[in-house]
């Protein structure tokens, strides 16, 4: 969110209305992440192909960029193209030690599962759902296994505001927010920023936007001059 805003000669923030700010590209916020082809769902990024020399970790994180978070999944490394990674069969279970995942990878009920080589379609989509794949707790080679029909569709990434499923079968809004965000209707939302300062809550669980306020000590500038906030400045509706 971008918020529009009117200042008095006092410099008090007034806030009139909000506006949706866009994502950044996938390549601008990861420079360094190796990847040769990217799939973008608003501030989810997952690395679809890994630069030559590299190869998929199944690892994920998070940084934070212009006032938003970004989540990347499928970090690419080198480390992840050698390795002990176990010959598995059908009936081998993942193990991250002895026979990890090479793509993507969930764990349910404390198993490992890793994501089939082979392809994903007929994997339902859901409305919420960012990536969702055929995974097995068996594996062989990095991957898991399609033998025998030893394998389901899980979820592995969800769209801003939501959080896979405890079956990671589908994306449903956290019971509650991440500190920064507030609660909207059944989902998480970002607090509103003001150009790059992202706008914060007090702690976790926020249940409304006037719980989300831009903190004392932060400046910015505008065409009269520069500001900076002498004490937190909390939106209001």
């Amino acid at each position: 969110m971008k918020n529009i805003i009117r200042l008095t000669a006092i410099g008090v923030l007034i806030v009139s209305h909000t506006t949706m700010a866009n994502a950044v590209g996938c390549s601008t916020v990861f420079p360094d992440e190796h990847c040769a082809g990217w799939s973008q769902n608003n501030y989810t990024c997952t690395c679809v192909t890994c630069a030559s020399g590299y190869c998929h970790d199944g690892k994920s994180k998070k940084v934070s960029y212009a006032g938003e978070t970004y989540n990347l999944y499928d970090t690419c490394t080198t480390t992840a193209c050698s390795g002990s990674g176990g010959s598995g069969g059908a009936d081998v279970l993942c193990n991250s030690a002895t026979n990890p995942c090479r793509y993507q990878s969930i764990t349910l009920n404390g198993q490992l599962y890793c994501r089939l080589k082979d392809s994903t379609a007929g994997c339902k989509q859901g409305d919420n759902i960012a990536g969702a794949t055929f995974f097995s707790k068996y594996c062989e080679d990095y991957y898991g296994v399609s033998t025998g029909g030893k394998y389901g569709c899980y979820v592995f990434a969800c769209k801003n505001g939501y959080e896979p499923n405890s079956g990671f079968t589908d994306c449903v809004a956290p019971d509650k927010c991440a500190q920064g965000y507030y609660k909207a209707g059944a989902t998480c939302q970002p607090c509103p920023k003001l150009d790059d300062v992202a706008g914060k809550t007090a702690g976790t669980g926020a249940t409304a936007i006037t719980e989300c306020y831009i903190p004392s000590g932060s400046a910015f500038s505008d065409d009269i001059g520069d500001w900076k906030y002498t004490s937190d400045c909390y939106y209001s509706n």
